[in-house]
């Protein structure tokens, strides 16, 4: 044998490593063994060939090396791997966690070495800090892919066909639709390195309980923990990788394009949470749309209707029910109207349709859309370019072809609940066409028994009556087919609450008086009346604290929200508006794809978020 074992290095569950030496090479190796009782077991011995066969295949800097296997003189299995001097992330003492910097360099090693395993179709299935040395240079090493596979895939995320699952791994560490024993893709790594990045930026575990059984029942069914000790800028992207639903999670591309960022440009990380991020004041709404949610599970559906003043924080509420949604493994959806001349009717369906297009497994929409295919197909003609096997729609007289379309859709979307309870949100449904709002009449009055929450919003101040919207709300209500959620204005404590979450400390109470004085507690307005007067260099000091000299009458806080949006944008170079200008004549064109990026664009500009006092936004 031409390796000489020198000594122990550790032993695992199903094997022991030793440090020996390589006498052709002379160079010190790792010898992975199985345990002794374990060397005539076929599914062990399975593993260890799998796992040497995997690596090898990955020539990453931050993979480790696999050089050789074999037999020694008695028999035994082994594998010859790169030898590591340093410690496993599970290993390393409390004291010695690492900086907050140094803990996203690892995030992102790790997140590289799974997109080279991805990219070579291999879904690693065991990733926990077990599983990840980190060397004396720093630099880390993902080892163990012995209950990796291999999947077929012609692109990434939901476009890769998945494997068989089976349940294998680590118990506090696999996604939900591994425990579940479903097929799965390199998404499901994406959830373990969710739980790996959160532990070593803040020490804890988001699903830990006392028990293996308990922690796997949390990751079912809870929500995750500890998130709030999180950087403000950092627990978006970490509350993505934690979704139940596997759709709901960013590609590796985007986790290491964000990791990156913030790794070489530190300051990022002292940035306040952005206005989209804060939510205070709405907590018995948001309670009341999550019991209507709960009741999903037990197949009961509902209607949504949350209305308000323009600013109020409806679509910020509901933003929190779908991000709730998705952590539940429920199926979120999201249409929006718009304030177009000439849209293009079901315009709201038609966005949330297509993006059940791109989330849901091809295989299960097919089967989904059964034979209504054809029908959908006629609202959404992307699905015709997905399957060639859709018919030609029945022609029907015009009287009843509304109505065919209809429970078309209607049979579709229940067949998709079966799979996932869903939850609808469309958006400013006070400019919705008339076909939009009669098929959503349509639809809620055959849910009551489906787990299809519809979530809508509206500007109670835009009802006129004889418009479309109008007269479906008045019939909804009458009907009872609908619960009303009115939002108000923010209280004086709410109003506090929101400028010290944006200000990252309690906010002066002479400040807070007359914010909410001059914005009557309008979330939008105290948004931007916060990011106008950060941006005159009013609020806080050069260490970014709230000034301790602010003196509240010579603020200048703008009067009316056109106001303060106008001095925001006298600040910006002089050829930005004209671009503005433009996107906003171009945005009333009818071709609907067209009108809704330029609108979206123009809606951006217009609404854009506080830059860093210390440089530019990124």
């Amino acid at each position: 044998m031409r390796h000489r074992i020198l000594e122990p290095i550790g032993k695992g569950g199903m094997g022991e490593v030793f440090l020996a030496e390589d006498s052709e090479l002379e160079r010190k190796v790792a010898l992975k063994f199985l345990r002794e009782a374990l060397q005539n077991d076929a599914t062990a011995l399975a593993r260890l060939q799998r796992e040497a066969k995997a690596a090898a295949a990955l020539d990453h800097p931050f993979i480790c090396n696999v050089y050789d296997t074999g037999e020694t003189e008695d028999g035994r299995a082994f594998i010859a791997m790169e030898y590591l001097e340093g410690e496993t992330l599970a290993s390393r003492p409390e004291r010695e966690r690492p900086s907050l910097i140094d803990a996203l360099r690892i995030g992102l090693e790790v997140a590289e070495a799974l997109e080279k395993a991805h990219e070579r179709r291999i879904v690693h299935r065991d990733l926990k800090p077990a599983n990840v040395m980190v060397g004396r240079d720093g630099h880390v090493k993902v080892m163990d892919f012995g209950l990796a596979r291999e999947f077929r895939a012609e692109g990434s995320g939901s476009e890769a066909q998945t494997l068989s699952g089976g349940v294998a791994g680590t118990p506090g560490y696999m996604s939900p639709e591994q425990l579940r024993g479903e097929a799965i893709d390199g998404r499901s790594d994406l959830f373990a390195f969710g739980i790996v990045l959160q532990e070593i930026l803040t020490g804890t575990h988001p699903f830990r309980k006392d028990t293996g059984a308990e922690t796997m029942a949390a990751i079912l069914k809870e929500s995750p923990r500890g998130s709030e000790e999180l950087p403000a800028v950092i627990q978006p992207l970490v509350d993505e990788l934690l979704s139940k639903n596997a759709e709901g999670r960013p590609s590796l591309e985007h986790v290491r394009t964000e990791l990156r960022r913030f790794v070489e440009r530190p300051e990022l990380l002292e940035a306040r949470a952005t206005p989209g991020r804060v939510f205070v004041g709405r907590e018995s709404e948001l309670a009341e749309l999550r019991q209507l949610a709960e009741g999903l599970r037990s197949g009961k559906g509902s209607l949504a209707l949350v209305g308000g003043e323009p600013g109020v924080g409806k679509t910020r509420l509901c933003e929190e029910i779908l991000a709730f949604a998705r952590h539940e493994g429920f199926l979120a959806l999201e249409g929006h109207c718009y304030e177009i001349e000439g849209a293009q009717p079901y315009l709201p369906w038609i966005e949330s349709l297509e993006q059940v297009c791109r989330v849901v497994p091809s295989d299960q929409l097919r089967e989904a859309l059964g034979e209504e295919a054809s029908e959908v197909a006629k609202i959404v003609p992307e699905l015709r370019r997905m399957y060639t096997d859709i018919p030609q729609p029945i022609v029907l007289p015009p009287e009843q072809q509304r109505r065919y379309l209809f429970n078309s859709i209607q049979n579709f979307v229940v067949r998709l609940s079966e799979a996932a309870p869903l939850v609808w949100l469309l958006d400013d449904l006070h400019w919705a066409d008339e076909s939009s709002l009669l098929l959503l009449q349509h639809l809620v009055a055959h849910i009551a028994t489906v787990p299809i929450l519809i979530v809508g919003t509206y500007r109670d101040v835009e009802l006129e009556v004889g418009k479309p919207f109008e007269k479906m709300l008045s019939q909804l209500v009458r009907q009872r087919l609908c619960e009303r959620i009115a939002l108000k204005r923010l209280s004086e404590d709410a109003v506090s609450e929101l400028l010290s979450a944006l200000g990252g400390a309690p906010a002066p109470a002479s400040l807070v008086r007359i914010i909410y004085d001059e914005t009557e507690g309008n979330p939008f307005f105290i948004e931007e009346v916060f990011a106008h007067l950060s941006e005159e260099g009013k609020l806080f000091n050069a260490e970014g604290k709230w000034r301790s000299e602010l003196k509240v009458s010579e603020l200048d806080v703008p009067e009316g929200v056109k106001l303060v949006i106008g001095r925001r944008l006298e600040r910006l170079s002089e050829a930005t508006p004209k671009i503005m200008r433009a996107a906003a004549v171009i945005g009333r064109c009818s071709t609907s794809s067209f009108s809704k990026a330029c609108v979206g664009s123009t809606r951006t500009m217009c609404s854009m978020r506080s830059r860093k006092r210390k440089g530019p936004s990124s």
